[in-house]
C-alpha cells in the first residue's frame, strides 16, 4: 500500500480561503490500443484524486457560521 494523507482542521477555527501546496506522484504505463490490459493509465487516478478532494473541501466544511 502506498502513502496516504490526513487531512486536519481546527472545529473552533475560521475557515478561510488559503494557499496549500498538496503534492501527488501517480506513477502509469502506456499501452498499446489492441493490449490495453498491460497498460497502467494514471489520467483516472488523477482524476479520481481531484473529485475526492474537492468533496473532502465542500463536505468537511462548515461556513454556516
Amino acid at each position: 500500500m502506498g502513502p496516504s494523507a490526513e487531512w486536519y482542521t481546527a472545529a473552533w477555527a475560521p475557515q478561510t480561503a488559503g494557499d496549500a501546496e498538496l503534492k501527488f506522484t501517480v506513477y502509469g504505463r502506456g499501452g498499446h490500443p489492441s493490449t490495453p490490459h498491460t497498460a497502467a493509465d494514471p489520467v483516472p487516478v488523477m482524476a479520481e484524486k481531484v473529485i475526492v478532494l474537492q468533496n473532502l473541501v465542500t463536505r468537511t466544511s462548515c461556513n454556516r457560521r
